[in-house]
């Protein structure tokens, strides 16, 4: 069961063509067992050269990620390096039920990952993933994607296989050590395939990120989840956002509807969106325009809904019409939506995140220096007391020391020897947003 709630304040002034509104979409079912959900996750590794000095961290992380599983859950593994291949199960099936006797074959076979083969080849391990998936119509499918390298393969078909892979699964990215590029992985497999990339700094801390992983994964309790944008006959969207973390979406249009498969979702889970729709000209009528966008006129621009299924049965939900109206009455348009007003802080505060991670690795310090006090204005304006301390906390911890500020009103900035893996660190956070609840809703 979901609901779904549209924010925004409708009213602008004449000329303006585009609205920007909050879609706000919660799962209210509290427990994942009400759900009879099939699920499967797939381990996906990276075998290696570069990884035979953390064969022995990863063999015993992906142990004791097995070892979270339960039989209720199905499990496969991959490995992959100029090639890809099944590592378990290894009967010809695709995947098999998590229990003692497969859990026990599949520690088993860990062995096999040597960490000892030639290239990253990143499309082979999706064309992989891609033969599991096939076969597994109907499932709740996440996968760990781990490497510690970048991509040698061809861009073009990897590009081909996240797109065939798209809305049929999740797939979140941990890059191991300061070798990978957090925003390669983050644009063209994380983000594209609902997920996000984590940075693990050593061989230590493998096992916990693993369980941890796995641990949540199980917890889904709805795959088959669809965000719908209807567009009526004047308007079309713009562009999507997930917040929280950041994630720039692609709707597939179908007809007038442009649709999001969100995949897995959590019991309770929260998820904001930032929406812009636009009006368009009545067709045959291109000439009115201009008209249209006078004061005094109104138009619906779309229509969003949450669509499932639940126990074999689709289900929907509609939220408001995202609206645009036209008036001269500034009390009107110069009033704030506090949601939407939060959410586009957000977009920008991870915009200058990420504007300041290529500051630092090319040394600009004039950029640098903006950034970071974008960032600490940003987090001031839209988040908490406890935001800025962690946000000045962050700071500090990629070499960056903050002053006093001028008679401008501007911290001064001074930065210390910055540690690569810092920067990636904070690289591979920098979609994480302070998006809030909306005000009266309880976490």
């Amino acid at each position: 069961m979901f609901s779904i709630k549209t924010h925004q304040n409708p009213w602008v002034n004449a000329g303006v063509t585009r609205m920007t509104s909050v879609v706000e979409v919660v799962n209210l079912s509290e427990f994942a067992s009400k759900v009879a959900a099939k699920k499967l996750i797939i381990m996906v590794l990276d075998d290696s050269q570069s990884m035979n000095n953390r064969a022995h961290a990863l063999h015993e992380a992906t142990k004791g990620a097995i070892d979270v599983l339960d039989e209720n859950t199905e499990f496969a593994m991959v490995r992959f390096s100029g090639e890809a291949d099944l590592v378990f199960p290894s009967d010809g099936k695709v995947a098999l039920p998590a229990t003692a006797a497969n859990k026990r074959d599949a520690k088993d076979r860990v062995r096999l990952f040597s960490c000892s083969g030639s290239g990253t080849y990143m499309e082979k391990a999706l064309q992989a993933v891609e033969r599991i998936v096939a076969q597994k119509a109907g499932y709740i499918i996440q996968a760990l994607f781990l490497t510690d390298g970048e991509h040698n393969g061809d861009e073009a078909d990897l590009k081909k296989a996240v797109q065939r892979l798209t809305g049929k699964l999740r797939i979140d990215v941990r890059i191991i050590g300061d070798g990978g590029h957090v925003k390669f992985m983050r644009t063209e497999i994380a983000e594209p395939l609902g997920g996000q990339v984590g940075l693990i700094k050593t061989n230590a801390e493998m096992a916990n990120d693993f369980k941890a992983l796995f641990a949540e994964a199980q917890s889904v309790a709805f795959g088959d989840v669809k965000l719908v944008f209807s567009c009526l006959k004047t308007g079309r969207v713009a562009s999507v956002e997930q917040l929280d973390p950041k994630l720039e979406l692609k709707p597939v249009q179908q007809g007038t509807d442009y649709i999001i498969n969100t995949t897995a979702w959590k019991p309770s889970e929260h998820r904001i969106y930032r929406v812009v729709a636009e009006l368009i000209p009545i067709p045959g009528k291109e000439h009115l325009f201009a008209s249209m966008t006078s004061v005094g006129r109104e138009f619906n621009l779309v229509q969003p809904k949450i669509v499932w299924t639940e126990n074999g049965k689709t289900e929907e939900v509609v939220g408001e019409t995202i609206v645009i109206g036209y008036s001269d009455d500034s009390e009107r348009t110069l009033a704030t939506n506090q949601v939407v007003a939060q959410a586009t802080g957000q977009v920008e505060l991870v915009e200058e995140k990420q504007r300041l991670v290529q500051a630092l690795r090319t040394g600009d310090d004039a950029t640098t220096t903006h950034a970071v006090n974008r960032i600490l204005k940003l987090v001031q304006e839209t988040g908490t007391k406890e935001d800025v301390e962690e946000a000045t906390h962050a700071l500090n911890n990629i070499g960056i020391q903050i002053g006093d500020k001028d008679d401008e009103g501007t911290h001064t900035v001074h930065v210390k020897r910055v540690s690569k893996l810092n920067v990636d660190d904070y690289d591979a956070g920098s979609t994480a947003t302070h998006a809030r609840p909306v005000p009266g809703k309880k976490n």
